[in-house]
């Protein structure tokens, strides 16, 4: 048994200890990570009026990305509550590639943008931290399309 399923074993029914069971595996703690990072960029975003760069398609990107994939992650995250077999499904791996493909690119436009223009300096480094942020959940995102790879054939 889990650490998990051994900590709240007397006080929580069975069914519900394998359902919390998911945050104590690598795929739940990964999309938790996923999406507070998805979240704190979010907040750099509003608290700071930051950009992802000149043009729409800049934005049309940023949005979609964060947004996006809040809206995906968070119900698949919800569905290995309910399923234990959700992890033997395609969605998974290609909500992780697809994840970690746009915050990658998302990363980058943000950083190119924020690097070397001249904004005052709170501006500037929430810009990085947000590029940074980014790039981060890339990589997040990619350790989780990795695992979903091997659940799948497993």
């Amino acid at each position: 048994a889990s650490l998990c399923a051994v900590v709240f074993r007397d006080c929580i029914s069975s069914k519900f200890i394998m359902a919390i069971d998911i945050f104590c595996r690598p795929t739940g703690f990964l999309k938790i990570i996923e999406l507070a990072i998805a979240f704190v960029c979010i907040a750099l975003v509003n608290s700071y009026a930051l950009s992802f760069g000149i043009g729409q398609h800049r934005f049309i990107v940023g949005v979609t990305t964060i947004g996006g994939m809040i809206l995906v992650t968070l119900p698949l995250l919800i569905a290995h509550l309910f399923s234990d077999m959700i992890h033997k499904t395609v969605l998974e791996v290609l909500d992780n590639f697809i994840g970690f493909i746009m915050f990658a690119a998302t990363g980058g436009l943000v950083i190119e943008f924020y690097h070397e223009r001249d904004f005052d300096e709170e501006k500037y480094n929430a810009g990085l931290a947000l590029g940074s942020l980014c790039i981060i959940n890339a990589i997040v995102y990619f350790l989780d399309f990795i695992i979903a790879v091997r659940n799948r054939k497993a």
